[in-house]
């Protein structure tokens, strides 16, 4: 038997070459003849901080190359990327692979054809969603690395920053597949160290709601694991990869994407940790048998609400409305502007960060564009054009009633302060105000000269109530 002194890291690496896929520790320390409990502590170091292999402690070590190898998983994309003809890589296919693979110069192959890559550029705000899981400490390492014109988020991250990135042109594969929202790729990996996947088209309808929520739970009961052995210790990338593992052939099967997995997951969340964010199991598992998709349940990187925009809206005490949010966009449909911008000015005012963190304020602005696009898109000015100034007066008042309430955080000053049945008086003519918004916002709604002009009559004298009040209020927070 040798000595455990004798034992070089030549030696160790020499006997772990022997050992192509799979050892155990006995395996190991039979093969360097020495069976010391000195050694086994050694080779326990060094293994366990070895990022070739994963392990079950006790059991066996497993070399991650041969784990992934030819293993099957789903990528989904949505409705933007299929009208655009694109694939976002961001953190679709980072656990899959080596970290040293770089996302977008990973090699995709469709019937042994490369699909090429080419460049975008979209606002920081909506790139954020398809990062999300690489970490907010990464995301922006992500993007600098991505291209050199990202070189400005070294000093603005605002969500409205364009950011430039590396895409899959999957145009003439979506084409010749009809591909549709609901289908996704059927990946497999082909080389897990130079990033090579193999890729064909996968029909929504093969994969059946069952079975996607079948992976989820098993990714769930996994990862619950991989945050009970290592805590805080590893990144959300890593974190994903060792669930993998712990879900072995269960998730070895292309029957869920990684954002549907964000999206239908109950029992995990991220909790971001100063700069750095993990995986974490939910304080409150009560719904784990209810895989719906709930856009409240959406995984968050925020120390904030994320789930929605009125949540957004709800959770930073913003006096805005959807409906009001909608007629904003509809009025620069209306007056032919498509100034995003100007809009996000108009309902928040000059402040540039409103929110509680970067990515809060990234998923406002994700939201907000979204519905800016789907409404300028859709748009019916034939419909709108009698409809229209109305809406716009009614946003006169509704940018009264912002102001008011920029004038009070400006004081410092709280709601209760004020006279309680003129601030219940306020209240009750925005809401009268949003249910007229809500009609003339309606596609379906065409009314008539005739009808316009009795709602016209109701909005002026709720706006002239409005204006008083608004008056009043401001001159008793002016006194203070």
């Amino acid at each position: 038997m040798s000595s455990q002194n004798d034992i070089t890291i030549t030696h160790i690496e020499q006997a772990l070459e022997s050992f192509p896929e799979k050892f155990t520790l006995a395996e190991l320390k039979k093969k360097l003849g020495n069976n010391s409990d000195g050694l086994t502590r050694r080779l326990e170091r060094l293994l366990d901080g070895d990022e070739r292999f994963f392990n079950i402690p006790g059991k066996e070590y497993h070399r991650r190359e041969c784990f992934f190898k030819d293993f099957r998983f789903a990528v989904t994309f949505d409705e933007w990327e299929l009208s655009q003809g694109f694939l976002i890589p961001g953190h679709r296919f980072a656990p899959f692979f080596h970290a040293d693979v770089f996302p977008s110069e990973m090699t995709l192959l469709a019937d042994g054809k490369k699909i090429p890559v080419k460049q975008i550029t979209l606002p920081l705000g909506q790139a954020f969603h398809y990062h999300m899981l690489l970490g907010s400490d990464n995301v922006f390492d992500y993007l600098l690395a991505d291209s050199p014109a990202n070189a400005g988020l070294r000093y603005s991250r605002a969500a409205h920053e364009q950011v430039t990135l590396n895409v899959f042109d999957l145009a003439e594969f979506f084409a010749e597949n009809n591909a549709a929202e609901g289908d996704a790729l059927s990946c497999q990996v082909k080389d897990y160290t130079r990033g090579i996947c193999e890729i064909s088209f996968l029909s929504g309808s093969d994969r059946s709601g069952a079975r996607r929520k079948e992976w989820v739970r098993n990714f769930d009961a996994a990862l619950g694991h991989v945050c009970g052995r290592f805590e805080d210790y590893l990144d959300i990338t890593d974190q994903l990869a060792w669930g993998l593992y712990y879900g072995g052939e269960s998730l070895n099967v292309p029957h869920a994407g990684l954002d549907e997995y964000i999206r239908l997951s109950l029992k995990m969340t991220i909790r971001a940790d100063g700069d750095h964010a993990v995986l974490a199991l939910r304080d409150d598992n009560s719904g784990a048998d209810n895989y719906e998709t709930d856009p409240s349940d959406i995984l968050s990187l925020s120390k904030g609400e994320t789930g929605s925009l009125a949540g957004i809206l709800k959770e930073l005490g913003n006096p805005v409305t959807l409906p009001e949010i909608d007629a904003y966009i509809l009025d620069e449909c209306y007056a032919r502007e498509s100034d995003f911008d100007a809009i996000f000015r108009r309902i928040f005012g000059a402040a540039e960060q409103i929110c509680v963190d970067e990515m809060q304020q990234a998923c406002l602005c994700n939201y907000l564009e979204e519905r800016f696009e789907d409404l300028h898109e859709n748009y019916n000015r034939a419909d709108d054009e009698e409809k229209a100034p109305l809406r716009a007066e009614i946003l006169e008042g509704i940018d009264a009633k912002l102001e008011f309430f920029r004038l009070l955080a400006d004081a410092d000053a709280s709601p209760e302060d004020l006279d309680e049945e003129d601030m219940h008086r306020l209240a009750e003519i925005d809401l009268k105000l949003d249910e007229m918004l809500k009609l003339l916002n309606s596609p379906q709604y065409t009314p008539d000269r005739t009808e316009l002009e009795k709602i016209s009559v109701m909005v002026e004298n709720r706006l002239d109530d409005q204006l008083d009040l608004i008056e009043k209020l401001s001159l008793k927070i002016e006194s203070h």
